[in-house]
């Protein structure tokens, strides 16, 4: 009991670290308890199953009912917050000023609403499914919960196996990057000793953060476009008092949002649109809210991703040693990377000699080396969605992040949980496996669909073979220009972070050909001098020259850097930066 009650809080105490990284108890309690609570919540339970499931399999008493109905309340428990509570949470955020703050009924009856049609096609695929299995298979009607467990359990399956891979190759490497950082300087002080002397040392660096500072600019003119819009409209004078005590309210949310980045913004902020503004309902007043919301958040992103890289780069060019930090790191990221390997190996591998040896017929062995494989496989994974962005769903370590994405990213992680666990069952021999009661309970329920286990047992085999290999060779890079060229890859995916892969020894089909990589190649080498332009003004800011150690924790707390970049790099080659 005592062993289950420290772990139980430890695991607790995990939970609120994690959570408070990137949405801070602090700076949200009083705002968003709620958030806080469901995605605390839902770490706890996703945290908690990481030792609850080796303690099973240790035990391996598949008969008690007490470790039955725990699964099955942890499982229900994680199926309603995915999939019911955190879709409508998010739709409750995004209608602030759909209604007034007391009038709670008909802003949550709003926000489930917007997730019916959702609910509604999620309910066609559970009849469909369940058609199909009563007269395709032979199933009776009584298979409902193996069928909903299947197809809850596909629809995750394969995001699950992406970042399981990425994480497993992204964790250990960055925990390696002072040790990278380490040898990439020493090799350049033995070329070289000034970065006019090596000007290709960090270039894909240079072009990163000029093409940040260009999306740090972008969010910052959105957002105060946005700002301008709403600060411009003028109270209804229908009698509409609802509209115009929202109006208010959010004016002053805005205020008070831009004074908190004011000192990191380059453009004066009193401004007016052209126009007058065309707001004059609740719905476009809460439309152009969430987009300033969104810039907002945005512009804090690039924010601190700019600050991260210049941080990078003043890594990069000092001379000091490691640090004990760095040292932790390094010796952490060794450990990551033979946990890594042995857990590829296991995926990769067949499924007898290695896992028997890893997996022994002993109690002990088997807590150990499961809760190893399956904490270390739930981190992995959580890390690799926390480094993921997807358009505007970002996360920022500062706790400043988006209350919206915090939820997407926590309903996404709440997907992780029985996967993983699913995963790990695969691994294990069916000795072991069997004896517990997670198989009796759920995983056999997952068996009983032939088409379903035999993507559980093989499809991580693909995955672990695939994106490692990927990452290695930069594989859809390289897919994507062959399909797409460099023209249109350029178009959609932005400015590469790295040089252009034709030369001039190419031979082109026509003058159109070597025009378009005259271009890319123009605006390659436009944005690498942006990029050092803005990391040069930022050492000359702080009063450090390039031949000088430039000290890390300055640049990357103390200073904000703002590019501005001309709208079209085609044309123009004057850069026009502002370094605060």
């Amino acid at each position: 009991m005592f062993w289950i009650l420290c772990s139980t809080v430890i695991t607790l105490l995990l939970s609120l670290l994690a959570i408070n990284r990137y949405f801070s108890f602090k700076l949200h309690k009083n705002l968003f308890p709620l958030t806080l609570t469901m995605v605390s919540l839902n770490m706890f339970v996703l945290l908690v199953t990481d030792i609850l499931l080796p303690w099973d399999l240790k035990t391996g008493n598949n008969s008690s009912s007490a470790t039955n109905l725990l699964w099955l309340l942890i499982y229900w428990t994680q199926f309603i917050i995915c999939w019911l509570i955190i879709p409508v949470q998010i739709s409750y955020l995004s209608l602030k000023y759909i209604t007034l703050k007391t009038d709670i009924k008909q802003r949550l009856s709003k926000a489930i609403m917007d997730n019916v049609k959702f609910y509604s096609l999620c309910l066609a695929g559970i009849l469909i499914g369940f058609t199909y299995l009563i007269f395709s298979t032979g199933h009776s009607p009584l298979d409902f919960k193996p069928l909903l467990i299947s197809l809850s359990h596909l629809y995750s399956l394969s995001y699950t196996l992406i970042l399981l891979s990425s994480g497993l190759i992204m964790f250990p490497r960055d925990l390696l990057k002072p040790l990278i950082h380490s040898l990439k300087r020493t090799q350049s002080i033995n070329d070289s000793t000034t970065i006019e002397r090596d000007p290709n040392v960090n270039n894909a660096l240079f072009i990163e953060l000029s093409k940040t500072n260009e999306d740090l600019n972008d969010a910052q003119l959105s957002l105060s476009e946005r700002a301008a819009t709403i600060q411009s409209t003028q109270e209804l004078s229908n009698g509409d008092i609802v509209f115009n005590e929202l109006l208010i309210e959010v004016k002053d949310e805005i205020k008070y949002k831009l004074s908190l980045i004011n000192d990191s913004l380059t453009t004066d902020q009193n401004l007016l649109p052209l126009q007058t503004s065309s707001i004059n309902s609740l719905e476009k007043l809460n439309n152009n809210y969430n987009k300033f919301i969104t810039n907002y958040y945005n512009f804090i992103y690039y924010k601190k991703k700019s600050d991260g890289i210049i941080h990078i780069l003043a890594q990069s060019y000092n001379s000091t040693i490691l640090s004990p930090k760095n040292i932790i790191s390094i010796i952490c990221g060794f450990i990551a990377m033979i946990l890594s390997c042995l857990i590829l190996m296991v995926e990769i591998l067949p499924r007898t000699r290695l896992n028997d040896h890893l997996f022994w017929q002993n109690n002990d062995d088997v807590f150990i080396s499961t809760l190893l494989i399956l904490s270390y496989n739930t981190v992995c994974s959580l890390y690799a969605m926390s480094k993921f962005k997807f358009n505007n769903f970002h996360l920022i370590a500062n706790g400043n992040s988006n209350p919206s994405n915090v939820l997407y990213y926590s309903l996404y992680s709440s997907r992780l949980l029985f996967p993983l666990c699913f995963n790990l069952m695969t691994l294990l021999p069916k000795e072991v496996a069997n004896e517990s009661s997670f198989n009796t309970t759920l995983y056999h329920d997952l068996k009983l669909i032939s088409f379903v286990n035999f993507l559980n047992n093989y499809l991580p085999m693909c995955f672990m073979i695939l994106v490692p290999i990927s990452y290695k060779f930069d594989i859809k890079r390289k897919i994507l220009l062959k399909i797409l060229g460099e023209e249109y890859y350029y178009q959609f995916f932005g400015m590469m972070i790295y040089e252009p892969v034709a030369n001039e020894e190419n031979n082109y089909n026509d003058e159109n050909d070597r025009q378009t990589y005259d271009r890319i190649n123009e605006d390659y080498e436009y944005s690498l001098r942006d990029g050092r332009y803005i990391y040069e003004q930022m050492a000359a800011n702080v009063n450090f020259d390039n031949n000088s150690s430039l000290a890390p924790i300055s640049l990357h707390d103390n200073v904000s850097t703002t590019s501005h970049l001309s709208t079209s790099t085609h044309n123009n080659n004057n850069i026009s930066n502002t370094v605060k």
